[in-house]
């Protein structure tokens, strides 16, 4: 019992500073709808999709107020390494691409909607993600332009002969990424072939548009980090207080 009870503490003591990290208050930048800059700090939770709103106070022990996507044109905070969120208006894709749901109709379906962009990089051919609850999606722009979203389609289609559903994959983010790297003069024989393999995830891309761009190394506006790791920091956090959660389970029906 007392070393089941340790061993609940130890795991706490090291699931605090997560929880704390959840709620801190990190030196941040808010760009307003004018395209004034203003310094101070934005409280990160440990985004897994994108926000729609964020904390920012200007010192501090100042009160906090909330800014939407509507008032900020975009925002950077730095918690180690700077995430950074741009404003986009436009078209998003709303079919599905999990494989494990998709129907066998062509979903070309899509919204208008304002939100928040992260910059995965930046550079003449800049990467972004948006996140929500149905997919992950990828947009880059071209010298600044505005962002477009990298169009890809999964959906089943049902065989000619009856013999089942062949699963169709519509790779249209190739096509883009191809005119991209032949416009910045980067298409050779190593590119098409990396091209024709690349999957549609943020980290395969990201791989992609720094030989567009010609980086040799991290991009160096952002360092050594891709846009995810919150992402990382809250799985630690889930798998941690289910191991607590089994631990006070079996001392309580012990």
């Amino acid at each position: 019992m007392m070393a089941v009870t340790k061993r609940i503490s130890l795991l706490v003591f090291l699931l605090c500073p997560y929880c704390l990290a959840a709620q801190q208050y990190y030196n941040a930048k808010i760009i307003s709808n004018k395209g004034d800059t203003t310094t101070g700090y934005i409280k990160y939770k440990v985004w897994e999709y994108n926000p729609n709103t964020i904390d920012f106070k200007l010192e501090p022990d100042s009160r906090p107020a909330k800014y939407s996507v509507k008032d900020l044109t975009g925002f950077v905070v730095d918690i180690g390494f700077p995430l950074i969120f741009r404003r986009y208006i436009g078209r998003i894709s709303m079919n599905d691409i999990n494989i494990n749901t998709i129907t066998t109709e062509r979903d070309t379906s899509f919204k208008v909607d304002t939100v928040f962009l992260k910059s995965v990089r930046m550079g003449k051919v800049s990467l972004y993600v948006y996140d929500d609850l149905l997919k992950t999606r990828l947009f880059v722009s071209d010298n600044q332009s505005t962002p477009v979203e990298l169009q890809y389609r999964l959906y089943m289609k049902d065989d000619m002969q009856g013999k089942g559903s062949n699963t169709i994959n519509e790779d249209i983010f190739k096509k883009q990424l191809v005119a991209l790297a032949e416009k910045y003069d980067r298409m050779d024989d190593k590119m098409r072939i990396d091209l024709d393999k690349s999957a549609y995830t943020e980290a395969a891309i990201v791989i992609l548009v720094d030989k567009i761009n010609g980086f040799t190394g991290p991009d160096p506006s952002l360092g050594n980090n891709l846009a995810s790791p919150p992402k990382t920091k809250l799985v630690i956090m889930l798998a941690i207080f289910a191991v607590v959660a089994y631990l006070m389970f079996s001392v309580m029906h012990k």
